[in-house]
């Protein structure tokens, strides 16, 4: 959440006395909450959607991709590794047999 966006937000003082609400610019103040206070007032989400920044889903897909794809990578790089191994073993056996042959 960038904070810096959101504005002013404090305990009212004129109509909201005592509730949370944002202050506008001119001096006005803002409800943010429900009367019950069991959550914000979809006007308040609306106006601060832009502070909010990206939704927990879609970080949490960016992530998920993010590490199916080093998985992937991790895989290629062994299954190269256990190739180059291979190919060493392989030159490996092929000079001794020609130290041998000498």
């Amino acid at each position: 959440m960038d904070f810096k966006t959101l504005g002013p937000i404090g305990f009212g003082k004129k109509e909201g006395r005592g509730k949370i609400v944002q202050f506008c610019l001119k001096g006005g103040e803002k409800r943010i909450l429900k009367k019950d206070c069991l959550g914000f007032l979809k006007d308040f989400t609306d106006r601060i959607l832009c502070s909010l920044g990206p939704r927990a889903e879609d970080i949490t897909a960016e992530d998920r991709d993010t590490i199916q794809e080093q998985r992937q990578r991790l895989a290629e790089a062994e299954k190269q590794q256990g190739e180059a191994e291979a190919t060493a073993a392989e030159r490996e056996k092929e000079l001794q047999e020609m130290q041998n042959l000498r």
